[in-house]
């Protein structure tokens, strides 16, 4: 986008340029002339300028892209080739698995047969004390064995039945809400609970990243707050499937705002089966650059959370 409006500039200053040019032929110069042409003049020379500035900036950052690029197909390619040996060796262990199990099976009848073969010579051992020492042995692993099945499969659905979704928290505008998150949020900030700030970019390193790229925000969109649960409200006034989003941690305790009317309306019945609930910052102080006052700004945008929940189904 930059890169364009440059070009624009070129395109207008040539062309004022050799207006003013034409113009002076015919009808002399005066000094308002004079003055045009020279800011024409340095208007062009400005983005030439910038324009060289970006493919330098350009060239150096390729290396460090081809650089990156690089790790992550060396790192993906590994990971491919671990879930290939994973795979791979997954029936050679399973084989040896059966056999190690066989071989304990056998080991176990062997023992079993020749105590049975021994016993048959003890006739005068009494029949009830034998009938309660197979009950005593035998009931344990009956109950075990179904426990161990159900617990398995239980798990599998678990895994199978954890759905994700993602809310923005609504309604910070009322009850004083916003400046009381503003006030946690700075609170955590003085005690370093965002680090880096700024991406950790200072100087001339901050002014470069800006210049070619977006804003930088303070507090970046991957930090959150901790403390954050979902209540329900059935005795809210405007909608019975209201539901509250609480904060509690040591930096304050108080009701934030509400999931949105249309997903409350739909998540109302997984509130008791919520996992997770992360509350993700977003908005805040960012610094952008002024190209046309040639220096790095500062501006401040309303705080909000995005809330991504993890729940059973």
């Amino acid at each position: 986008m930059k890169k364009v409006m440059y070009w624009v500039f070129i395109g207008f200053s040539i062309f004022m340029i050799i207006g003013g040019i034409i113009s002076i032929s015919e009808d002399g110069a005066e000094e308002i002339d004079i003055l045009l042409f020279l800011v024409f003049l340095l208007l062009l020379i400005f983005s030439i300028y910038k324009l060289v500035k970006i493919k330098k900036m350009n060239e150096m950052n390729k290396p460090k892209e081809n650089y990156l690029l690089k790790k992550l197909e060396e790192e993906y390619r590994k990971k491919q080739a671990e879930r290939k040996y994973e795979e791979n060796s997954t029936p050679v262990k399973e084989k040896q698995n059966e056999k190690i199990n066989n071989a304990k099976f056998e080991k176990e009848n062997t023992e079993i047969n020749s105590k049975h073969t021994e016993s048959t010579n003890q006739d005068i051992i009494d029949y009830s004390k034998n009938e309660e020492r197979i009950k005593s042995l035998s009931f344990p692993v009956e109950q075990e064995t179904p426990n161990n099945i159900t617990n398995s499969v239980a798990n599998k659905n678990d895994e199978d039945n954890l759905f994700y979704e993602s809310f923005p928290v609504v309604g910070l505008n009322y009850e004083n809400r916003r400046e009381k998150l503003k006030k946690m949020i700075n609170a955590m900030k003085k005690n370093e609970e965002f680090y880096p700030l700024y991406d950790d970019l200072r100087g001339m390193e901050l002014r470069e990243e800006l210049e070619f790229g977006d804003k930088i925000y303070e507090i970046q969109d991957d930090e959150s707050i901790h403390g954050v649960y979902l209540e329900k409200e059935p005795d809210n006034r405007y909608d019975a499937n209201a539901i509250k989003v609480m904060v509690s941690n040591e930096y304050g305790e108080f009701h934030i705002g509400y999931i949105p009317k249309e997903d409350a309306a739909i998540f109302n019945n997984y509130v008791d089966d919520i996992v997770t609930c992360n509350a993700y910052i977003y908005g805040g102080k960012y610094k952008e650059f002024d190209d046309f006052e040639d220096k790095i700004k500062t501006k401040e945008n309303p705080y909000g959370l995005i809330l991504t929940v993890s729940y059973y189904k």
